[in-house]
């Protein structure tokens, strides 16, 4: 069985288990042995991400596809964490608002 390492975190994966990155890496075709991503990246980065940006612009949806590009797999840990937090954060604001 052909392995490859995942795009994103390096992890060594067979060439018919790896899933399509995009937008987190470039765009890659099933059974390609270049640019395929983990089931973990997969799930944890690319498709919150998909969902995340998917009613973005196409013009905003680049930029943002750019910017996750240049991310590193550490990079994009903190980058989700973040995320995370500014959410929680603005569904507390939120609740303390309607509470007042």
């Amino acid at each position: 069985m052909q392995m490859i390492k995942c795009c994103i975190c390096g992890e060594r994966i067979p060439v018919i288990s790896g899933n399509n990155p995009y937008p987190v890496r470039r765009w890659s075709a099933w059974g390609s042995d270049k640019n395929r991503c983990c089931a973990s990246c997969n799930s944890e980065f690319v498709i919150p991400f998909r969902i995340a940006i998917g009613s973005s612009t196409e013009e905003q949806f680049d930029q943002i596809h750019k910017l996750l590009m240049s991310y590193s797999y550490g990079e994009l840990k903190e980058f989700k964490k973040m995320l995370i937090t500014l959410k929680k954060s603005t569904q507390d604001l939120k609740t303390s608002t309607v509470e007042a």
